[in-house]
């Protein structure tokens, strides 16, 4: 009687993948790009949080500073100085939320445009940022940023546009998608993006100051404990009778974390957008590396992303007054690196 014999062979595991150590910095890299796909629900629960709170934030914050905080801590200065400071609060309030609007209605989106409007190579009137045939992406010798093409949108991008997953559109000059705005940050918005940090920080970490200021000289003399100053056991106490707390005073307690986290968020934007503008480059083109070589004067950046006179929009968003040069398609003075990142990967969509 014969024996069969049949070898089952085990499943073997690759070794390098048994016997590999990554770093921390590694292991942050391969989490980051393997992260799981982000639900639509929970893209539209982020992104309606900061609404909401902004929606509840603003009537009451500027009501408490109108009725309350300044009549009581600038009670020894005149009718005059406290109407002055009114019309501040009022102007700030209105001046963030005008730019809130802007930058969350302002179209940054790519059009889609025929072939016959596009300038190629072959035209000898054509520019040297011209268009390449095909969707076909090339670094020309004298370092001119090409056209690209979208296989998502399925049409020709300009220099410096990406596609946004979360919009699901292509942008002009893609900055990066915020969720605080819930909008992408583009050629069009990015001016108001700028000016919507600087007032978070006046309406946020400013009105903080005046915040704890008045908690300070009007409520902690006859508080229970230094535990009331966090909000459910201030709500609680209050509810239920426990200690006398005013109902302003107790919005007070609730509005200073909120404001905390807007004035946060301010100090984050004009930091980043400031470096943005001073170097000429937007956060998708440093966090892709893609080797973009400046060669403007950096009051030609901050030119291009507020126009001519760009300190007017604080006072006021001058979207006819003082438009930006260019319409997002043409760069001049940017051009690729081809010496800085050579090893990179160019991800122009």
């Amino acid at each position: 009687m014969a024996t069969v014999r049949v070898n089952i062979p085990q499943q073997q595991t690759k070794e390098e993948d048994k016997y590999t150590f990554q770093t921390f910095k590694e292991e942050i890299k391969r989490k980051w790009t393997h992260k799981r796909e982000v639900k639509q629900s929970e893209r539209d629960l982020a992104q309606s949080f900061p609404k909401v709170l902004l929606a509840l934030q603003c009537p009451s914050q500027l009501y408490l500073f109108l009725f309350y905080i300044i009549p009581r801590l600038f009670e020894d200065y005149t009718d005059e100085t406290q109407i002055c400071l009114q019309l501040f609060v009022c102007f700030c309030c209105v001046e963030g939320l005008l730019n809130y609007f802007l930058c969350l209605l302002t179209n940054s989106d790519v059009e889609p445009r025929s072939s016959s409007k596009i300038k190629t190579f072959d035209d000898p009137h054509a520019h040297t940022n011209g268009h390449v045939p095909n969707g076909v992406t090339v670094s020309r010798d004298d370092g001119e940023m090409p056209w690209g093409f979208c296989a998502i949108c399925n049409m020709d991008i300009p220099p410096r546009a990406h596609h946004c997953k979360i919009c699901k559109k292509c942008i002009l000059k893609r900055d990066h998608h915020c969720f605080m705005v819930g909008n992408c940050i583009g050629f069009y918005n990015q001016r108001y993006f700028f000016v919507l940090g600087f007032y978070a920080i006046l309406c946020g970490l400013g009105a903080f100051a005046c915040n704890a200021w008045y908690l300070y000289l009007f409520y902690w003399p006859t508080a229970y404990s230094w535990t009331s100053l966090f909000p459910p056991i201030a709500f609680y106490r209050w509810l239920f009778g426990y200690e006398n707390i005013e109902l302003h005073v107790l919005i007070l307690i609730f509005q200073a974390y909120p404001q905390l986290f807007f004035g946060g968020f301010g100090c984050i934007v004009v930091n980043s957008q400031t470096l943005m503008c001073f170097l000429g480059k937007t956060a998708h083109e440093l966090t892709s590396h893609i080797p973009i070589k400046n060669n403007n004067f950096f009051f030609t950046n901050f030119e291009s992303v507020f126009g001519k006179h760009w300190l007017l929009n604080f006072i006021f968003p001058m979207t006819q007054c003082l438009k930006q040069p260019g319409d997002g398609t043409y760069w001049d003075g940017i051009k690729i690196d081809h010496v800085a990142n050579s090893d990179d990967k160019i991800k122009w969509c």
